[in-house]
């Protein structure tokens, strides 16, 4: 980000997993193998910064 001029302020993320919180919940333990078959959810990363 620097070098694109901008100064780091601060940074905040969510993750998406299936809208269901029992079957979220069910299937954690096994997110590693089955992330292996495909995408199940996603993961959004927000980077807020300053123009220098």
């Amino acid at each position: 980000m620097e070098t694109a001029g901008l100064r780091f302020d601060s940074a905040g993320g969510s993750v998406y997993y299936p809208p269901v919180a029992l079957l979220a919940e069910a299937l954690s333990p096994y997110d590693s193998t089955l992330s292996a078959l495909g995408q199940f959810g996603a993961a959004f990363i927000v980077v807020k910064a300053t123009k220098r």
